[in-house]
């Protein structure tokens, strides 16, 4: 029934996701992973192609890769990842985040997977080794929103088989019936943000934008000037000993 295994069937790899730093600048990341390629694509845009992928093998991006494999279905023709162990031992891959190292926090967190729409595999979304934890639909081409993270700085999203009678299949991740070069079954967005101070008033982002107006035009002239600060997040916020808003000119 299975085809060619192309993937170790058991492995504990320990790789994380960072972003890069144009992914810091913009305050976003994008993971997607190709079973056509076999190939995990990290840029913001829906390209797929050789040049652009990043990590090679679904076993060398997992940060948990326990009894899956990336297999063929020999009578489909379908790719898929599924369950390679005993029947009555559990299956996993775990997909690791950490955004700790950049001073950013997760804002918005959507996971994209297409898998079997049988009980029997569990999707499970974790921020910051929180207890709790938010269960995922699957089998869908939408993207699913987890509020539940926000905030957080490290998120694993875990994909778990518990057991399989003999014969069944399970898709963790399967191709679509028609599937075109550029799908990915797995696609995760994720919007960053500037951490909120519990103990503070959060201000957010500033857009800083700095004028020079000095007192005398001619060269060498006076050097009073005013400083005019901009605030795109925190409006209404003043200035404890002068009362006056932070969007106020500054003299010195």
């Amino acid at each position: 029934m299975n085809g060619e295994q192309t993937s170790l069937s058991e492995k504990q790899t320990g790789f994380v996701f960072k972003p890069s730093l144009q992914d810091i600048s913009l305050k976003r990341f994008r993971m997607r992973y190709s079973l056509l390629s076999d190939c995990y694509y990290l840029h913001w845009d829906d390209g797929v192609c050789a040049p652009l992928a990043k990590i090679d093998g679904l076993s060398h991006g997992a940060n948990v890769f326990t009894g899956v494999s990336r297999l063929c279905d020999d009578t489909t023709g379908q790719l898929y990842v599924g369950k390679t162990d005993i029947m009555d031992k559990r299956s996993e891959v775990t997909w690791k985040f950490d955004f700790s190292d950049c001073g950013l926090v997760v804002r918005q967190f959507r996971v994209k997977g297409r898998s079997s729409e049988d009980d029997e595999i569990d999707w499970r979304v974790i921020g910051d080794e929180r207890v709790g934890c938010r269960p995922m639909l699957a089998a869908t081409d939408d993207y699913i929103d987890i509020p539940e993270v926000s905030g957080c700085r490290v998120v694993t999203v875990t994909a778990v088989i518990y057991a399989a009678t003999k014969g069944q299949t399970l898709h963790v991740l399967k191709e679509a019936e028609e599937a075109m070069h550029g799908e990915c079954p797995l696609d995760i967005k994720v919007d960053l943000m500037c951490p909120r101070s519990q103990e503070e008033g959060y201000v957010g982002e500033i857009l800083l934008g700095v004028k020079w107006n000095p007192v005398d035009e001619d060269v060498g002239g006076g050097s009073e000037g005013q400083l005019q600060v901009y605030i795109v997040e925190g409006a209404g916020m003043v200035d404890e000993d002068t009362h006056k808003p932070f969007n106020a000119f500054i003299r010195w």
